[in-house]
């Protein structure tokens, strides 16, 4: 298997710590140049440690059903982009047709991106509750799925 290794998840963790460093590297440039607030930025680690958590859980579930890292790589890929296309990160969701709305409502990832917006920035469309409760709980959900598939392996 691909995500199997001698050291037992230090891959993943190592995945986990990047993804969090390259967030706290954003918030940095973010808090010189852009004057982020001390609150702001550390609301906005929450969100970005959660969303880091949760795509590396991602990674532990699919990746442990692939013998070939190549499989792997293509059916992240189809997972994630459009998980991050649907957040409203690149693009306003206010004038999008009513059905990529829904699935923009649904999407774990508008929440994570909405939080860091309203942290980072002052601009949000959901409360700091709503937002923290949705991926608090998305994560949880691949948290745990990821420690089932992984388990699984042989």
């Amino acid at each position: 298997m691909i995500i199997r290794d001698p050291c037992n998840g230090c891959r993943e963790g190592m995945l986990l710590f990047l993804h969090c460093l390259q967030g706290l590297i954003l918030l940095g440039i973010g808090f010189f140049l852009f004057h982020i607030t001390y609150l702001g930025a550390l609301l906005a680690l929450v969100f970005i440690v959660l969303l880091a958590i949760s795509f590396v859980s991602i990674g532990l579930l699919l990746g442990s059903f692939f013998e070939s890292f190549e499989g792997f790589q293509a059916v992240l890929s189809f997972f994630l982009f459009p998980l991050f296309f649907l957040s409203g990160a690149l693009f306003p969701v206010e004038h999008l047709p009513s059905w990529l709305a829904t699935m923009v409502r649904w999407n774990p990832v508008t929440y994570a991106v909405d939080g860091l917006r309203g942290s980072t920035v002052g601009v949000h469309a959901h409360s700091y509750l709503l937002s923290f409760t949705i991926l608090f709980s998305f994560c949880a959900v691949m948290v745990s799925l990821g420690i089932w598939a992984f388990r699984r392996m042989k």
